[in-house]
């Protein structure tokens, strides 16, 4: 059956304590609280530095077994080399993930590319054949060029999915990162921005709603879902996480 993996990116912010985690919690203390509330974490921190292995080992022993991770590709891979990268490198980046082999779930590494990297099947195709195949992907494009079918069935071809990213509608009536729902992987990936206010903004009931019924259409097709909640700014993505969840497990057994 189809599992539906919610939660927030990231778990340790000082303002949730009081809003989410008890006021007297100690640090260690924040992710398994978080996993008795949430099956999933998307960790966004490994993109601004390569994480030591034993920070891992340690969030690999405070979570369940079943308990799902999804670490952001370090920037080193996507905004520096621009997919242009080397085994090394790779090696360098993905070493530190070999703890994770302890969790029943697959572990989801996603991938964002820099606004001003427009689109390049050549380099994506190059790109994708380094990684270790033992991981999900999930791509998260934010130029408007790389949303072609030609990229679509690229990442077809390596079970890489699309991220569905929501971000807010700006003065020119478009999103503020491209969004599109294509289904290229056995898995779908939505990332949840902000709906009106980049990070910060709360989403409604009837935009959640929305979401709810297009997340058990792929759930009803047996693809895994995944969804995160990045508006953690002013301290929505926690009830927001919350409430899809509860959306969602009303129709879908």
């Amino acid at each position: 059956m189809a599992q539906f993996f919610i939660g927030t990116s990231g778990f340790a912010y000082r303002s949730w304590i009081g809003k989410f985690y008890p006021v007297s919690i100690a640090h260690d203390e924040l992710l398994p609280y978080y996993a008795r509330h949430f099956p999933a974490v998307e960790i966004n921190s490994t993109f601004y530095h390569i994480p030591r292995i034993t920070t891992i080992e340690k969030w690999m022993a405070q979570t369940p077994a079943d308990f799902s991770f999804s670490f952001k590709l370090p920037r080193l891979i996507t905004h520096i080399q621009r997919l242009q990268t080397d085994t090394q490198s790779l090696t360098r980046c993905f070493d530190p993930l070999t703890p994770c082999s302890k969790k029943t779930q697959p572990v989801v590494v996603l991938i964002q590319t820099p606004a001003s990297l427009k689109a390049d099947a050549t380099l994506l195709t190059q790109f994708l054949k380094q990684l270790p195949g033992s991981y999900r992907y999930a791509m998260e494009f934010r130029h408007d060029s790389w949303f072609r079918p030609d990229i679509y069935q690229i990442l077809q071809s390596f079970n890489t999915a699309l991220v569905l990213s929501d971000s807010p509608i700006t003065a020119t009536g478009k999103r503020k990162w491209p969004w599109a729902d294509e289904e290229t992987a056995s898995f779908a990936y939505m990332r949840f921005h902000g709906s009106r206010v980049l990070f910060t903004s709360s989403y409604t009931e009837e935009e959640l709603q929305a979401y709810a019924g297009l997340i058990r259409q792929k759930l009803g097709k047996g693809l895994d879902v995944y969804a995160f909640f990045n508006n953690d700014a002013a301290g929505h993505a926690v009830p927001n996480a919350r409430q899809l969840q509860r959306l969602v497990s009303q129709t879908h057994t």
